[in-house]
């Protein structure tokens, strides 16, 4: 919503993937929330994220997810899901959102055929480069940015009185 990215916002994802979005009145109130719930936290769970123990039990959880989708009893979408959790990643965080591979190439047969390697994408390529048409695209795309880039160190550099930086550009789509 509208409070999502304002100051006196916080929130929070379940490990049910249920959440809560909390709006305070200002960003102190916030931030003694957020102290408090840390404190309390710390105080309730076993282990606290960031520590050895806390490392050991994330790596139990990925093994416990990998032999449960390796034996059926997850699907993909659960396992991705799991593993995306696991790494930080929610659907309700915008800078955070979960991460799914692009794995098919065929999106016109009325059946797959997994046996078909020509079914499944060329995972060695990135998504940018996986045609002639679309590499030559992204190769534009990229010296296109370099170059805005470039121009705009060069600006700032000369209204700063110094040199342009080697500034490279951050590829979006790709």
């Amino acid at each position: 919503g509208a409070h999502a990215h304002r100051p006196g916002g916080a929130g929070g994802v379940h490990r049910s993937t249920s959440s809560v979005l909390l709006t305070f009145e200002s960003h102190e109130a916030r931030e003694s929330f957020a102290h408090l719930l840390h404190a309390r936290w710390r105080a309730c769970a076993p282990v606290a994220a960031g520590d050895a123990e806390g490392a050991a039990a994330e790596a139990r959880q990925l093994r416990e997810a990998l032999a449960a989708w390796r034996s059926g009893a997850l699907s993909n979408l659960d396992y991705l899901l799991a593993v995306n959790q696991l790494a930080g990643r929610s659907y309700h965080d915008l800078n955070q959102y979960p991460v799914m591979p692009w794995v098919l190439a065929d999106y016109e047969s009325a059946h797959l055929d997994l046996q078909d390697a020509r079914t499944f994408r060329d995972l060695s390529k990135p998504v940018g480069a996986l045609t002639p048409a679309r590499l030559a695209e992204f190769r534009e795309r990229y010296l296109e940015s370099k170059a805005a880039a470039e121009e705009e160190a060069r600006e700032d550099a000369g209204a700063r009185g110094g040199g342009a930086a080697g500034v490279r550009p951050f590829m979006y789509g790709t």
